[in-house]
């Protein structure tokens, strides 16, 4: 009887003390105050639950805290809520899937790297190099990557990670990657050729590049022939600015006028002068087709011919004297024709003195065609009615400007479009996009039109400005 009731005192006292803290050891001191068990031995140690990794990864809803011994690896480990880590605070390989690749700043791009603690420094080479061994993913540690990248079909590219012990935010990732390349000379980030396979672009701040060839675009993302398996997915996207449009080109002048070759010096031939009697008669009258002589293409815009004389003289009067023709000027846009001489006044001899009238004797030159009309200016360009040409768009160009008229300036040709701003642009895709699951887009501006050409000569009209178009987020 008496050994029981120091049986049931030793559970009284063993019961209080684990209700308080606990103590394990041989020399019976207490527990450190800040410890709820203090385990105490100069020849043994602690050992925790052991099992394989995939026992480690079978584990349902693991405890924040959760500490086993990875017979697989050989190192004990603990769950810190969301990964399993080595006791450095390092998320473990087997939290990746098998044959996954690293990229990191301060990595190096060699056959030998691409593993956590040895990463790749470029996505390109590691995304190649993917692709070779078979590997379906790719982790990216945070930092600035200055590449143009091309996607691989079947190969995940995953940013967010911090590469000192590979554990992932992903809603403040600061995995940056700003483009440096162009395709058909529009700038490009990154591209994404034939991605029929499961695919996975995620966790990356992508910057577009402003273009800088006349009326062509900038695209942070281009896709090219891809299906619904394609997946772009929380990731921050800035899109470059599109390059101005074309400037039109200038206008041609019109053809130049030329003078009349006028008379030669032929008195018998053209005077009415006679010295057989007097007064003159009809076989005196004196008029030839003697204007100078020149077409601009079909135009004639020859002078007009010279006055003439008619007999006979009536004094004080243009009755001996013929106007002269107008000139022959452009229809449609070309000067209107230069009018005809005015005749000089018919003088009188009487006793032997030469009677002088009111108005000159003598014929007034003809005067100057007028300038030709300015061609018409071209219309600017027009974003509707722009081409896809080798699966990129290509705005409206300005249509050219009007030819002058002979002795008129061209008109300018309109300005072309500016080139579009693109944060993702697919074209020839299947299936329904899965290319925007929360991504975060800022749009740059589309290029302005190409202003109009100048015409060639201060009377040139100059073309329209074309359209600029904002084409914002996509």
């Amino acid at each position: 009887m008496k050994n029981m009731h120091l049986l049931i005192l030793g559970l009284l006292v063993i019961s209080t003390n684990l209700i308080a803290q606990v103590a394990i050891n041989t020399d019976g001191t207490p527990p450190d105050s800040s410890a709820m068990l203090e385990v105490k031995s100069s020849n043994r140690g602690l050992l925790p639950p052991r099992m394989s990794s995939s026992q480690v990864n079978a584990i349902v809803s693991p405890a924040n805290g959760l500490i086993v011994y990875d017979t697989t690896l050989k190192i004990p480990i603990y769950f810190d809520g969301s990964h399993w880590c080595d006791f450095n605070g390092m998320v473990l390989n087997t939290e990746f899937p098998a044959g996954a690749l690293f990229v990191s700043p301060t990595g190096t791009d060699a056959v030998t790297s691409g593993s956590m603690s040895s990463p790749f420094l470029t996505i390109s080479y590691a995304l190649n190099r993917a692709v070779l061994l078979g590997s379906g993913n790719v982790f990216v540690a945070n930092g600035v990557y200055n590449e143009t990248i091309e996607l691989k079909n079947g190969v995940n590219l995953l940013g967010g990670y911090d590469a000192t012990n590979w554990k992932r935010n992903m809603e403040a990732t600061q995995t940056i990657l700003r483009g440096t390349g162009v395709i058909n000379d529009h700038k490009v980030t990154v591209i994404a050729y034939n991605i029929t396979g499961n695919t996975r672009l995620e966790g990356f701040v992508i910057y577009g590049l402003n273009s800088v060839v006349a009326g062509h675009n900038s695209y942070a993302i281009y896709i090219s022939a891809a299906s619904n398996q394609f997946v772009i997915a929380h990731n921050v996207i800035f899109s470059g600015n599109g390059a101005p449009g074309i400037d039109g080109l200038s206008g041609s002048d019109g053809a130049n006028g030329v003078n009349g070759t006028g008379r030669d010096s032929n008195p018998s031939g053209y005077d009415a002068f006679i010295t057989s009697g007097s007064p003159c008669n009809i076989s005196n009258n004196r008029q030839y087709s003697n204007g100078g002589v020149i077409y601009a293409g079909t135009d004639n815009i020859s002078g007009g011919n010279g006055g003439g004389n008619h007999c006979p003289p009536v004094y004080g009067t243009e009755a001996s004297g013929t106007d002269g023709f107008n000139g022959h000027g452009d229809v449609t846009l070309g000067g209107a024709a230069g009018t005809g001489g005015d005749a000089g006044d018919d003088g009188r001899i009487q006793n032997s003195i030469c009677n002088v009238p009111t108005n000159p004797m003598y014929g007034i030159n003809g005067t100057d065609g007028s300038d030709g009309l300015n061609g018409s200016a071209g219309s600017g360009g027009n974003n509707v009615v722009g081409t896809i040409t080798s699966g990129h768009w290509f705005a409206g160009t300005g249509i050219n400007g009007g030819k002058g008229g002979n002795g008129g300036f061209g008109g300018g040709g309109g300005g072309g479009c500016g080139g579009n701003s693109y944060g993702i642009y697919w074209y020839n895709v299947s299936g329904t996009s899965n290319y925007t699951l929360d991504n975060n887009f800022s749009g740059g501006m589309a290029g302005s039109g190409g202003k109009g050409g100048e015409s060639l000569g201060n009377k040139g009209i100059s073309g329209s400005d074309g359209i600029m178009v904002n084409c914002g987020n996509y």
